[in-house]
């Protein structure tokens, strides 16, 4: 008899019982979040922890202001319409750029997250495809950025280099 009161008490117990929860804040000096229409803005200032690890495919960042955002592709305002192709994406040891009708002369500049150049390439006008060779390259995102001052074209690509 004795059990069967102990076990009751305890299954009744557990009704009041909550679990933890966590909500996504942010523990900064300054910041704040806007909404109007359809554009947010998230920003702070001083986050004091975060921290990025990557496994295979797996991304995790810890760190509470995180969008929920994913950024492929930025077109900035061009005066020609350009058919550009940026792949594999992801890619673990090449990026193969592809400009069908290519007539103009690019510089592609590769930069690291921190905004560092890590590869600078040209294409000339007479060539459709350009292949980079990305296996030296630390496992994490990039931006590519193309660029044609004559033909006042201007695109970056988010590209994401792989460990394997």
């Amino acid at each position: 008899m004795k059990k069967i009161a102990l076990l009751t008490i305890a299954l009744a117990g557990f009704l009041f019982v909550n679990a933890q929860s966590i909500s996504p804040d942010v523990i900064a000096t300054a910041g704040d979040h806007y909404v109007a229409g359809n554009t947010q803005l998230s920003w702070t200032i001083g986050e004091p922890v975060i921290e990025t690890v990557q496994a295979g495919n797996n991304i995790i960042t810890q760190g509470f202001h995180q969008t929920m955002l994913t950024i492929t592709s930025i077109d900035e305002s061009s005066a020609v319409s350009m058919d550009v192709s940026i792949y594999p994406n992801p890619t673990s040891d090449r990026v193969i750029i592809s400009i069908p009708d290519n007539q103009y002369d690019f510089t592609v500049e590769l930069y690291d997250l921190n905004g560092k150049i890590v590869m600078n390439e040209r294409i000339s006008r007479v060539d459709n495809q350009k292949e980079l060779d990305v296996t030296t390259l630390a496992t994490s995102y990039y931006l590519l950025k193309l660029i044609s001052t004559e033909a006042d074209y201007n695109s970056t690509h988010k590209i994401q280099k792989t460990g394997y």
